[in-house]
């Protein structure tokens, strides 16, 4: 709560637009800091529905009958694949448990500890101070309650007790709970050719309407919004100019070089003129001079010239 109170702030000093726009969402609905610690789940983004959403893609494009059937195969088929892969585990957590577990265990011993004789433990962090309760499974930062998953600074207090951190992973992350989830298998489905007869009209399908351009297979992403690829998205980046070396456009819009494309253009011009008149006048004045060209003039040629 600490932490959101000083960003809040510091967000409300860079831009009081932004900061009014956010706290009009309750946050409850995207900071952890307010999320409820009963489902031991820290996840922000809305990526288990998009796992789903991918998972389905094929399916989606097809009747309903047919997607139906390809949903309740995929989901029979998974529901015993995961049972199975949880009888391989080699400990009574999943590996991606173990993998944060691991992570929070490497940082953990470097903190100073401070026992109060019972399950309390002060764990210095960088010059701030938790407070860990081993026996209530809490923490001051808020990662253990929010999780279920023992933080840095808890290892570091279980660590001190000489216990075994996986003792204190939440129930819910446990092998047993996780059977549980898919010990009731789905029932099977006969084919059309066994479905029991009514003799009633069936049911006309809706009229198709086939919309204008090809289908679009991909959800239309929000503003803003990253794209995952293996090109890096540019957005963000701050663009060096080529030609001038300044940040913030490219050599294509730069106005230093348009600048002097304009200038050369301009001086290219003026010579061209220059020449131009030179040459005319160069005509000009050997034109002028012949007798020929004096008598085409209107002027007077003396017979003494022509010998």
């Amino acid at each position: 709560m600490v932490e959101y109170d000083e960003h809040a702030q510091a967000l409300k000093k860079i831009n009081p637009a932004a900061y009014h726009d956010l706290v009009l969402t309750e946050p409850k609905h995207w900071s952890r800091a307010f999320f409820t610690t009963e489902v031991k789940c820290d996840i922000v983004d809305n990526s288990l529905c998009e796992a789903f959403k991918g998972r389905i893609i094929e399916a989606k494009c097809k009747s309903i009958y047919s997607m139906l059937e390809d949903m309740k195969i995929m989901t029979m088929t998974r529901m015993h694949t995961q049972r199975d892969a949880c009888a391989r585990w080699r400990r009574d957590c999943g590996p991606r448990i173990i993998k944060k577990l691991e992570e929070n265990r490497v940082g953990a011993i470097y903190y100073c500890i401070i026992w109060n004789g019972d399950a309390g433990y002060e764990v210095m962090d960088k010059g701030v101070k938790y407070v860990v309760d081993v026996f209530k499974r809490d923490c001051t930062c808020g990662r253990w309650q929010l999780t279920g998953i023992p933080c840095i600074h808890a290892i570091s207090a279980i660590n001190y007790r000489q216990d075994d951190a996986y003792d204190y992973v939440d129930e819910c992350y446990k092998n047993t709970k996780f059977l549980a989830a898919y010990q009731n298998m789905m029932m099977l489905v006969r084919g059309e050719k066994f479905w029991k007869k009514t003799y009633k009209e069936a049911p006309d399908p809706l009229p198709a309407r086939v919309k204008p351009g090809r289908r679009k297979q991909k959800r239309r992403r929000e503003e803003g919004e990253v794209t995952r690829g293996i090109r890096t998205s540019r957005r963000g980046m701050k663009m060096t100019c080529q030609s001038c070396s300044k940040i913030g456009h490219n050599s294509l819009t730069c106005p230093t070089k348009k600048a002097r494309t304009v200038a050369s253009q301009t001086q290219l011009s003026r010579k061209k003129i220059s020449v131009n008149q030179r040459t005319s006048e160069g005509a000009s004045g050997s034109v002028g001079e012949t007798p020929i060209a004096s008598a085409a003039l209107g002027t007077p040629i003396s017979h003494g010239s022509l010998v």
